[in-house]
């Protein structure tokens, strides 16, 4: 699945992408979530030419971490903007 990370968090992460999709399909729960966009996506698409749960899984897989990323890089600058002293040092190259 996941070449980077151990099998039982590939497992973990699939096993809930495919719990949430089958249970939107048999309930006809809607919420506004990348799940949803996916399904709703489907139905527009023609037989076989549409996203598979591992699909999905996939490209959630790379939203939630790349989100995790983008929100982790924000974080490791806030002390360069809070402290003259980092600023000073960064600009330096230091």
């Amino acid at each position: 699945m996941f070449l980077f990370v151990d099998n039982h968090i590939a497992k973990f992460f699939y096993d809930q992408v495919a719990e949430t999709v089958e249970t939107k399909q048999r309930i006809s729960a809607r919420r506004s979530d990348i799940l949803q966009l996916f399904m709703d996506n489907n139905k527009k698409r023609e037989p076989g030419k549409q996203m598979t749960v591992q699909d999905m899984t996939n490209q959630a897989f790379s939203f939630f971490f790349g989100r995790f990323d983008t929100v982790a890089n924000l974080q490791s600058g806030a002390p360069v903007g809070r402290e003259s002293r980092c600023s000073r040092k960064a600009a330096a190259g230091d």
